[in-house]
């Protein structure tokens, strides 16, 4: 039975897009826009009102949480026939055409160890040596060239610390074949390559996808397009649904040109926007436009522009999200309805343990509390080495080649010394000089640790990369976690000059604080994406922060920074804060641009004021004269 009205409901917009029938289409669909509404009722529309088989549609999203999402939707329009729809992400897609191939029959996918397992194989063939996460980082510099058209040959002067990175990616190529296994970018390249060596198969899976919709499509890299123009026929019924203010996936391979130039990809292509906003008010739409002013972007209903707060250092800002939190929980809105959005999780430190001692729950989306993160522990291990034992067996364990946890456990029963650390390489030299640390008070104290970790540089990047699993870029982030511990000692320090070791790691003890299932959301504004929130804290508007300290010098660096600064504006339903904290420590800040570019409502915030709702604030400065 055909359902009637199946685009009753939508806006004029979205019912223009939903109703596209032949030809290819681009949807610029902005925050808050309703596209996944748009997505799965255009489908049911081509289901239900256009006789289109539900087997002839394909719909193409990024996250497998995504795609069930679709499914759902799509079950409660078009009930049993919605399973016939293939709704998919683009790497599973891959190897549903590689199962149907009869040249990749008895092929397996190799998961993630497997493959870094048989990389690791092709390293020591070489002549490399494999720790943990050396595999994987090869592995990562093989899949930015494969989904970014690189030419391998760039490589060696993209990552020159991966010696041996050519000959190792041909043998790893040699032996993948020999074992008939594929790596999880073989999906994409494989079969692309099949359908182009096989027309029956190409034939078979064009009929698959007689009509292809794409969310998303900022996120694309070019393996995924080149894949996706495979697939369509002559009649090129693609549906691409996208925002280039949304893309914040550069580092990751996504390439918004592909996005822009769709209309030379596709010519004839029609293009609808979606402008109507239906989360967020007429004042936080505003700030994001302050952005991006050419963004089709409009409210549908009023509300007051941002409260942009200066903040006289980064534990005042800290304050200020702990009251002001408080605050409007009084009001009645739930914790898990407020998010803290950073540039980097290494911003929660103060925040985590102002949070703690004020009694605001909270939860770190994405990652662990500061303090438990375990290049943080490892220099709290470190600070500790001489005096406490577990300290040791770990270290022991973790740094030095060999040792396990029994062994670390047996050498440190029988008593550490220096002679005997040095006796283990460079790693054992490392702890041999911690051992000084736990005697060592105020700023000896930081100052020599300093060195110990400037001394065994080598030692401590190594464990950063195996600790991120090879991953360049979260080792370096790891690198900048473990920094700004050593920050914090060193404030601690200058507040209490006379204090060692102990009196650090009791602080520490004390300003972990308390998560909550229901709390506070603490996550980066990459984290954020697609989720929403009746309130919204954004942190660090700092230049050297928020945008990153790499960005100014590069153009398209911070517009992708001013972009995600665009995301996380959006997140917000109700209420938007904008923090800049003037000082970072001894380090004076400019306001990043964009603090300054966006209109709102200035609120110096003084911790001995307080934060006690901006009207009862603005007006005790007012009677106090400040």
């Amino acid at each position: 039975m055909r359902v009637k009205g199946i685009l009753e409901g939508l806006d004029t917009d979205q019912k223009k897009a939903a109703s596209h029938f032949l030809g290819p289409a681009l949807v610029v669909a902005g925050p808050g826009s309703g596209k996944t509404r748009l997505v799965v009722h255009r489908i049911a529309h081509l289901v239900e009102e256009r006789g289109v088989e539900a087997r002839a549609v394909l719909a193409v999203t990024f996250t497998n949480k995504a795609a069930e999402e679709m499914k759902t939707r799509l079950h409660a329009l078009l009930g049993p026939k919605a399973k016939e729809v293939r709704t998919t992400t683009f790497h599973s897609l891959g190897l549903a055409i590689l199962r149907s191939d009869p040249e990749h029959r008895g092929y397996r996918v190799l998961g993630e160890e497997e493959a870094e397992a048989l990389m690791g194989e092709a390293l020591k063939a070489v002549g490399v040596k494999v720790k943990g996460g050396t595999a994987k980082a090869y592995l990562a510099a093989l899949s930015r060239a494969r989904n970014s058209d690189l030419d391998l040959e760039v490589l060696p002067s993209l990552y020159p610390e991966l010696k041996g990175l050519l000959e190792a990616i041909e043998l790893y190529g040699l032996l993948k074949g020999e074992r008939r296994v594929l790596d999880f970018d073989d999906l994409l390249h494989r079969s692309f390559h099949a359908l182009r060596r096989d027309p029956e198969l190409l034939a078979a899976w064009r009929a698959r996808a007689r009509f292809v919709l794409v969310d998303e499509y900022q996120d694309t890299n070019a393996a995924q397009h080149r894949l996706l123009k495979a697939l369509l026929g002559p009649e090129r019924n693609v549906m691409a649904v996208g925002d280039p203010n949304q893309a914040i996936y550069s580092w990751r391979g996504a390439d918004l040109t592909l996005l822009l130039r769709f209309r030379e990809e596709f010519p004839g292509a029609e293009v609808y926007t979606l402008g109507r906003n239906y989360r967020s008010h007429s004042g936080i739409v505003g700030a994001a436009l302050d952005l991006f002013p050419k963004a089709a972007l409009v409210a549908l209903r009023e509300g007051p522009p941002p409260v942009k707060v200066r903040a006289p250092d980064t534990r005042a800002e800290a304050l200020f999200v702990a009251q002001a939190a408080k605050e409007m929980a009084a009001r009645g809105v739930p914790y898990r309805e407020m998010a803290v959005l950073v540039r980097s999780l290494r911003q929660t430190r103060e925040l985590e343990g102002v949070l703690g001692r004020e009694g605001v729950p909270y939860e770190v989306v994405g990652g662990f509390p500061f303090w438990k993160r375990a290049e943080v522990r490892f220099l709290l291990d470190l600070l500790a080495f001489g005096s406490r034992e577990e300290a040791q067996v770990r270290l022991l364990a973790s740094l030095v080649e060999g040792v396990g946890k029994a062994k670390a456990e047996a050498l440190v029963r029988r008593g550490l010394s220096p002679i005997l650390l040095t006796g283990f390489g460079k790693a054992g030299a490392l702890l041999a000089q911690a051992m000084a640390l736990s005697s060592l008070r105020g700023e000896a104290l930081w100052r020599e640790a300093s060195r110990v970790l400037e001394e065994g540089d080598e030692v401590v990047r190594a464990f950063l990369l195996e600790l991120a699993e090879g991953d360049l870029e979260e080792a370096r982030q790891r690198e900048e976690n473990l920094e700004e511990a050593l920050e914090a000692l060193k404030a601690f320090l200058e507040t209490e000059p006379n204090a060692g070791v102990e009196e650090f790691l009791g602080e520490v003890a004390l300003t972990e604080g308390k998560e909550g299932g229901e709390g506070v959301r603490v996550m980066t504004a990459h984290r954020a994406k697609g989720m929403e929130f009746h309130a919204v804290f954004v942190l660090g508007l700092a230049e050297g922060t928020f945008p990153a300290f790499r960005s100014p010098d590069d153009p398209r660096a911070l517009e992708e920074e001013a972009r995600l600064a665009y995301v996380a504006f959006t997140r917000a339903k109700e209420e938007l804060y904008l923090v800049y904290p003037s000082r970072k420590g001894t380090w004076t800040r400019k306001p990043s641009p964009f603090f300054s570019a966006v209109r709102g409502r200035e609120l110096e915030y003084d911790p001995a004021v307080g934060y006690h709702g901006l009207g009862k604030t603005e007006a005790l400065k007012a009677l106090l004269g400040i």
